[in-house]
C-alpha cells in the first residue's frame, strides 16, 4: 500500500514594510533627487529649540540632506517630524531588535509629510521632463519607477482621472503611498 506524501507546510511570508531608510532612500532616488556621494561627513538636520538640549527639525534642508539616510547624524530623542512613526530607532535606547509595527501614523505621515510631499513633486518634474508632459506617459513611467511595472488599464484609466482632476503630483504620493511600494512581498 502507497501512501501519498504528506503535503508540505507553507513556507509563504507575510509581507513586511521596508525600514524607514529604506523608504526614504527609494523616494529620493525615484525622484532623481539622491545624493550618491560616498563617505564624508554626516549631516545634521536638527537645531537646538531650547536650553535643555531639545532638538527640532530644520525649517529646510542643509546641504547634503539628500544623502543617504546612513549619513545622517541622528540626535538622541529627537523626532524628525516623518520618519520617527517608521520604528526609525532612537538612539536614546539599546535594543537587540528593532521593532516593526504598522499604524495609521505611518499613512498619514507618509501622504501628507512635506517630505512626501516634496519628492512627488521631484518625480513629477522628472517624468514630465522624460515624456515631454504626455500624461498617459507619464502615468505610465511613474508605475515604471515607483513598482517597477505598467500599470493596468484600469489603474491607468483610475490615474489619469485623477491626474487630470488633482495633478500629475498626487498620482505620484498615492503610488509612494501603495503598499506594493512600502511593502516586500
Amino acid at each position: 500500500v502507497s501512501s501519498a506524501p504528506s503535503p508540505q507546510p507553507s513556507l509563504a511570508r507575510s509581507p513586511r514594510r521596508l525600514d524607514a531608510e529604506a523608504i526614504r532612500d527609494s523616494m529620493l532616488a525615484i525622484s532623481g533627487q539622491l545624493d550618491r556621494t560616498k563617505g564624508g561627513e554626516g549631516v545634521n538636520l536638527f537645531t537646538r529649540k531650547g536650553q535643555f538640549d531639545q532638538w527640532q527639525p530644520l525649517p529646510e534642508p542643509p546641504k547634503g540632506a539628500h544623502r543617504r539616510m546612513i549619513y545622517h547624524t541622528r540626535i538622541r530623542g529627537a523626532d524628525d517630524g516623518m520618519f520617527k512613526t517608521f520604528d526609525l530607532p532612537d538612539c536614546g535606547q539599546v535594543k537587540d531588535k528593532r521593532s516593526d509595527s504598522t499604524t495609521p501614523l505611518q499613512a498619514l505621515n507618509l501622504l501628507n509629510g512635506r517630505f512626501t510631499l516634496d519628492q512627488s513633486t521631484a518625480l513629477t518634474k522628472r517624468i514630465t521632463a522624460e515624456t515631454s508632459g504626455d500624461l498617459k506617459g507619464g502615468i505610465t513611467r511613474a508605475f515604471h519607477l515607483v513598482l517597477a511595472r505598467p500599470p493596468t488599464e484600469t489603474e491607468l484609466t483610475a490615474c489619469q482621472t485623477v491626474a487630470q482632476r488633482e495633478g500629475l503630483e498626487t498620482v505620484c504620493r498615492a503610488l509612494f503611498n501603495s503598499n506594493e511600494f512600502l511593502f516586500l512581498p
